[in-house]
Order: C-alpha cells, then sequence, then structure tokens
C-alpha cells in the first residue's frame, strides 16, 4: 500500500500535476509535512490551538492567586505569556509553560489551564 504523500510526490515527478489543499491554497504535500512536524513537535501542537484554552473559575482564581494578578482575564494572560515562552514541555498529559518567570500548566488533551506559579529562584 503507498501513503498520500508518496502517492502525490509520483503524480507531482512523473505527471506535473500537483495537488493544492483547498482549506489552504498550500500543495497538499507540505501540509501534509507541516501537519506531521506539529504531531511530532508538543509545542506547535499548543501553539496551533491557543483558541482553545481555557480554565475554570477556580483555576482563575487559583491562578490569579498565585501569581498575584490583578487582571480578570486570566486565559487572555496565559495566552499572551505561552506566545512569548522561553521553552514548552510536555510531560506526560500536560504542557509545561515556562514565560518569563511564570510556569502554566494546561492539560494537552482538553487544553484546559490547571494551575500557574512563579518559578522559584536559584
Amino acid at each position: 500500500m503507498i501513503d498520500a504523500k508518496s502517492f502525490m510526490e509520483f503524480f507531482e515527478n512523473e505527471y506535473g500535476i500537483k495537488f493544492i489543499d483547498q482549506k489552504t491554497g498550500k500543495r497538499a504535500i507540505d501540509v501534509i509535512a507541516e501537519n506531521k512536524k506539529a504531531k511530532n513537535d508538543p509545542c506547535m501542537s499548543l501553539l496551533a490551538n491557543l483558541d482553545k484554552i481555557k480554565t475554570t473559575e477556580l483555576g482563575k482564581e487559583r491562578i490569579k492567586k498565585n501569581l498575584g494578578l490583578v487582571t480578570d482575564d486570566v486565559v487572555d494572560w496565559c495566552v499572551r505569556k505561552i506566545r512569548q515562552a522561553d521553552s514548552i514541555t510536555q510531560k506526560g498529559k500536560n504542557w509545561y509553560v515556562y514565560a518569563g518567570d511564570a510556569i502554566i500548566t494546561i492539560n494537552a488533551r482538553s487544553y484546559t489551564i490547571i494551575t500557574a506559579h512563579k518559578r522559584r529562584q536559584k
């Protein structure tokens, strides 16, 4: 059995036929490569789904208390921090976002911010 990428590469090389992704307008082969990279890179998966980030009411209060935040829009604050992250790692079911003086813990399946803490000084 031949995979989709090999099939498209064959037609592109042999017949000059290019498959275009209708959603993005990009070459389908490039979209497949991007998707494969995103699956292998947890950071890309999180960054591609920032619109799904959420937290509970208890989570909002816990994050505000732990970080000393004054804002009521904790999710927006966290999303901005995620975009500016120094590093993002995935351990088990959670992502850990290290951004400035904060560590934000996010469930990898539900995109729910579980908690956030200030980084300990070394």
